[in-house]
This record gives C-alpha cells, structure tokens and sequence, in this order.
C-alpha cells in the first residue's frame, strides 16, 4: 500500500510540475464537501485530483498512531482504528469529513475540551508543497508550515498523509444528560470542567430556548449495562440525537454504542433536515433551486422568516419516509447540486469560537437579535502554539473557548447574509474568531486584521504557496 501512495504522490507532483499556470485548486471529491460555500472559483483554475489518497496506510497499535491519506473519510477512520480497540481522540460528528479537511477546517467536537481540536492529534504531515518538493512537517521539522496549516484551506499546501495518535477505546459511552436554566448556568459548567482538568471524556451543549440548556457529558465504558437504556441512532427511521436529547430529563442516563455516539449527529446534520418538515419551504427550494424555475415559484406562498420557529422534530412518519434522504451525506450533495447560493440566502450555518468568558454574552446576543434555535456548544482549550489561521488561536485570550454553532432560518426579516455579518461583527468584539468553512462577509481589509497576514504571507514565501489560492480568495463570499 505504501508502494501505491508513492506512485500516486509522484503522479500528482509531475501533474503540478507539468502545467506552470495557476492557481492550483484541488479537484472536487466524489463524496460532498462539508464545506456550505461555493466551489466556482475551481472552474477558474487548473485542478489537481487527490481523491486517489484516500487509504489507511499503516496502524501501529504498540507506538499508538495510525497514518492515513487526506481523503479518508471520519467514518473510515473510526471503523479502522476500532477494529484494534482504538481511536483518534477526536472524531468530527459527520461520517463524510475527510481527514484534510478536518485539519484544513479546524474540526472540533465533543471530545475537544480534553482534546482540543481534530489538528491537535495530528503528529506529522507529508506535504506537497507549490514547486513539487515533498516535505515532512512536524512540531520537530517545518514547525512553522505544521501548526501553519492548520484553518490554511489548501493555501500552504497539499496534504499527502498524516499520522495521528490513537487513544484506548471502549465499545460504549454512558450518557449523563445535565439540564440548565440559563446559558451563565451552562457556561459555569465548562469553567468548572476546564478547571478540574479530569471528569467526562465528551462533552457537548444543546441550546432549545433561553432557559433550556443540555449539557451531554459522555463517559467511555467497557460494557453495556441493561439496567441503562441503548439508542441507536443509525437506522432512518430512528429518533435524531437532538430531539432524542431534548426529551431527556436532568441526570438521566443511558449507554450508546460508541460508533453510533460518534456519528450520532450524522442524520439530520444537526437539525438543518429538520427544515425540510416545513412544507412551504420544500416546493420554492426545488423551484428555486434545483429546477430554476423561479417564475413558477412566484405563485407559491410567500416566504416568510417569521413563520420558522426554529426546526419541527422530525415525526415517525417523516423519517419513515424521508429519514434515508436525511444523512450529512445526502444533505451535503444537495447543497452542492447549485444551492450553495440558496441555502445561503435563506440558512445561517456558522460557528465561532468565543472565549468562554464571553461566550454568554455572544449567546445571550444570537437569543435577541438572531433567534435561531437550538444552538451547537463545544467547549475546547485555546491555543498558545502558532496555529496562526485556527480559529482557536487566542493566545492572549482566555485559556478555553466555546465554539457556537449557529445553524438554521433566522424569524428575523433581516437578510441572512446580513445577519451573519453582524455575528461577525460581535465574534470580533468579543476577540473570537469564527470557523471559515461557511460564506464569510468580511472585507479583505476586515479579514486580514483578524488573522497576522505578515506571516501568512512569509508562509506562503517561505513554502512556495504561489502555486496555491490566498486564503482569502477562498472563503470570502466578495473579495476584491
């Protein structure tokens, strides 16, 4: 296998080298981004086609690492890792995201606050860098290219394979489902948590209303206790885990298969399917959006942000019917089939990264004026190494952050697009960053105050990023 990665690295360097135009992008994968923006501007350059690195290479269980391509998959990863009783220690919640992405992204989940975030795990890269050379880049070797890559988004280079350690994994979590009344009451918790420095190996927030806070901690287990309920959430018609946690009561507890809790927010993508249980939304997405037929979707019923309350639960009915259409995976190809725009003009899918200290304020801001319900909370320890693009690199900040998913239709009447600016706005105040893997709204100006570009731009000097897009380029929705 080994053998095939070289042959297949050596392919993409004589394809770089061939061809001296640019800016490179890299070739859509089969499997949808996890990425909400647009692709266009890969039609405006050559690409490149990774999608052949998508193996597990090695596991080593005795030095506890494994070393996979950058399109494996969360899912492949997982499944890889626990046939020996192990696991990366942090897991993105969609089966979908590849590893690259997860590192070029910031991913982040449950596991974070002991953790830190999916790059944090990471030992090496093997990188290909714009003038075809090869490099290994680890906290020892190109320390500067290792921690810069992470949040880089392919503008530093490619990524080529990564080792990443593994932790002792058990085949199930046992839930503890904490209810709060206010988000200082939910906030205080992870202080408290952060503090301790020991506790649950997972934990998670789910914001329904002003005074209905789920804190989820989870616990590894060796064995299923049958005095414990076990869900499972992988079948379409079974509950979604946030519906499923709303419902539970202060201190409950239950036991879930541990790949089942990893990928527990796999269908539905939170609760964004959820959207699709309003009917007057359904008809102008297709007429809109996937069929262009905008004149017909003058004669449906007026669209009005008002009407959406937040996400109707999912009935038995509708995921009867509908729950195989409702995996991260399926949601993710329509958003691509041409709805990036749609979806962006109607849905706010965001996260930022607050320090903890002011997180309840920045909370207590998107009750007021955003009104989306419910809210994503991820606690994670800020960075004090030089991951300069990361979105948790808040080094003169607080020692822990609270990232803030933000993902459903404002009853505001203000544009999304609007809106998103001003939590933007509020994220800068409030001396956050937030994750760009969403439409950003920001000027390059705006941008590049919020990140050190002087060292972005030695970066990119130093490891020949010419070949590579700017950063900006990417992810700014009017960039100039």
């Amino acid at each position: 296998m080994k053998q095939q990665h070289d042959r297949d690295v050596e392919a993409l360097r004589e394809q770089l080298l061939k061809n001296s135009e640019g800016p490179y992008s890299l070739q859509n994968h089969p499997h949808p981004s996890n990425i909400t923006r647009s692709h266009t501007y890969k039609s405006k350059s050559p690409q490149l086609n990774i999608n052949r690195l998508n193996r597990v290479l090695e596991i080593d269980t005795k030095h506890a690492r494994i070393i996979v391509e950058p399109r494996v998959t969360m899912e492949q990863l997982a499944r890889a890792a626990l046939k020996h009783g192990m696991m990366v220690p942090v897991i993105p919640e969609f089966k979908g995201i590849t590893v690259g992405g997860a590192i070029m992204g910031g991913g982040m989940e449950s596991a974070s606050h002991r953790y830190g975030l999916f790059s944090e795990n990471c030992l090496s890269y093997e990188i290909l860098l714009g003038d075809g050379s090869i490099v290994r880049a680890s906290p020892e070797e190109n320390a500067d290219l290792f921690y810069g890559v992470v949040g880089s988004y392919g503008t530093l280079g490619i990524l080529l394979s990564i080792e990443l350690r593994l932790i002792p994994a058990k085949p199930w979590v046992k839930l503890t489902y904490l209810k709060y009344r206010s988000i200082s009451e939910a906030m205080d918790y992870f202080h408290k948590n952060h503090a301790a420095k020991t506790g649950p190996d997972f934990v998670e927030g789910l914001v329904f209303a002003r005074d209905h806070i789920a804190l989820i901690e989870g616990r590894f287990s060796s064995e299923k206790d049958n005095a414990l309920s076990a869900p499972s959430m992988k079948y379409p018609w079974s509950k979604w885990f946030y519906t499923h946690a709303k419902e539970m009561q202060h201190q409950q507890e239950e036991k879930m298969p541990l790949l089942d809790y990893l990928f527990r927010h796999d269908r539905g993508a939170f609760w964004i399917g959820a959207y699709g249980t309003h009917w007057s939304s359904i008809p102008r997405y297709f007429f809109e959006s996937r069929w262009n037929l905008p004149r017909l979707a003058k004669l449906l019923p007026s669209f009005k942000p008002e009407n959406f309350k937040g996400p109707e639960d999912p009935s038995l009915g509708f995921r009867l019917l509908w729950g195989w259409a409702m995996t991260s995976h399926r949601l993710y190809s329509w958003l691509h089939s041409k709805s990036e725009a749609w979806v962006a003009d109607h849905f706010i899918i965001q996260d930022f990264c607050i320090p903890a200290e002011n997180a309840a304020a920045f909370v207590e801001k998107v009750f007021d004026q955003i009104g989306i319900f419910p809210l994503w909370l991820c606690p994670t320890p800020a960075t004090q190494k030089p991951q300069i693009l990361s979105p948790h690199f808040l080094p003169s900040q607080s020692s822990l952050i609270v990232n803030v998913g933000v993902y459903g239709i404002s009853p505001r009447s203000t544009m999304p697009s609007a809106l998103v600016h001003q939590l933007e706005d509020w994220t800068k105040n409030f001396q956050g960053r937030k994750v760009l893997y969403s439409y950003s709204y920001y000027t390059p100006e705006e941008f590049w105050k919020i990140y050190p570009k002087n060292e972005y731009d030695r970066l990119r000097r130093t490891y020949h990023a010419y070949r590579w897009m700017e950063l900006h380029q990417k992810v700014l929705r009017i960039s100039k």
